[in-house]
C-alpha cells in the first residue's frame, strides 16, 4: 500500500511538472520600475548629418489585469486587442511607460534636443509568457507623438532597445531629422553593449560638425537680431 501511494505521488508530481505555469503565479517576466537609456545617431539638416549622442529614463508600469479600472474596455495580448473581460486569468499587463530624453552633439558639447513622451501604452499591454530573448524578443507597438516614433524591444528581463526615428524642432536650428538606436536596461543591473546600428557611415568629419556649428551660430545670430 505505501509502495503504491509512493508510485501515485510520484506520478502525481510528474503530471503537474509537465502542465503549463498557473496563471495565479504568472510572473513577471520584464521588470517594472526604472530604467537607463544610452545610444547613438544621427541629426540631419539639409546636407549636414551630426552624429549625437542620447542618454535618458524609462519608467516602465505593471497591473494585474483583474486590478484594471472598471472603463479598459480591452487590452492586447499576443499582437491582438481583446475583450478585457474575456481574461479572467491572473496576469500582468504593461499600463504606462514614459520617456524623458536628451540629445547632445557629439563633438560639440550641444543639448540639442530634449523630448518627453507622457506615456506610451494607449492599451493595456499583456506581458508575454516567457522571459524575452535575443531569438525571441517582446516588441511593444510603435508609438508616434510629436513626429516621432519609439518602438521598444525587449530581449530580456532587464535589457533591451528602443528605436527613435523621426523630426523634431532642435534649439536655434529648427526642424531636423533624427535617427536613434539605444539600449535600456533595468536600472542596477548591469549595463549592456550599446547599438551600433546607426553608427555605421555616420561618422562625422570635421567639415560637418563645423557646418553644424555655424548653422547653429546662425540661428543663434538670427535670434538676437
Amino acid at each position: 500500500m505505501i509502495k503504491m501511494r509512493k508510485k501515485f505521488f510520484m506520478f502525481f508530481i510528474l503530471i503537474m511538472s509537465c502542465l503549463p505555469v498557473s496563471a495565479a503565479n504568472y510572473p513577471q517576466t520584464i521588470k517594472s520600475g526604472l530604467w537607463e537609456i544610452y545610444g547613438s545617431g544621427f541629426a540631419e539638416k539639409e546636407f549636414v548629418r551630426v552624429s549625437l549622442e542620447l542618454e535618458g529614463d524609462m519608467n516602465l508600469r505593471f497591473q494585474n489585469v483583474q486590478e484594471l479600472d472598471e472603463d479598459v474596455a480591452t487590452v492586447i495580448q499576443d499582437g491582438e486587442e481583446v475583450s478585457r473581460t474575456s481574461i479572467t486569468d491572473k496576469i500582468f499587463a504593461i499600463t504606462s511607460y514614459d520617456v524623458n530624453l536628451e540629445l547632445e552633439a557629439t563633438g560639440l558639447g550641444i543639448k540639442v534636443w530634449s523630448e518627453n513622451l507622457p506615456n506610451g501604452i494607449k492599451i493595456p499591454i499583456i506581458l508575454s509568457k516567457t522571459i524575452p530573448t535575443d531569438n525571441y524578443p517582446f516588441i511593444l507597438p510603435s508609438v508616434t507623438f510629436d513626429e516621432i516614433t519609439y518602438t521598444v524591444t525587449f530581449t530580456s528581463e532587464s535589457s533591451g532597445k528602443l528605436r527613435i526615428k523621426g523630426y523634431t524642432d532642435v534649439d536655434t536650428v529648427g526642424k531636423c531629422e533624427v535617427n536613434a538606436d539605444c539600449t535600456v536596461w533595468k536600472s542596477g543591473t548591469k549595463t549592456p553593449g550599446t547599438e551600433d546600428e546607426t553608427k555605421s557611415g555616420c561618422n562625422v568629419f570635421s567639415w560637418n560638425i563645423f557646418a553644424f556649428a555655424l548653422i547653429i551660430w546662425g540661428g543663434l545670430k538670427f535670434v538676437r537680431n
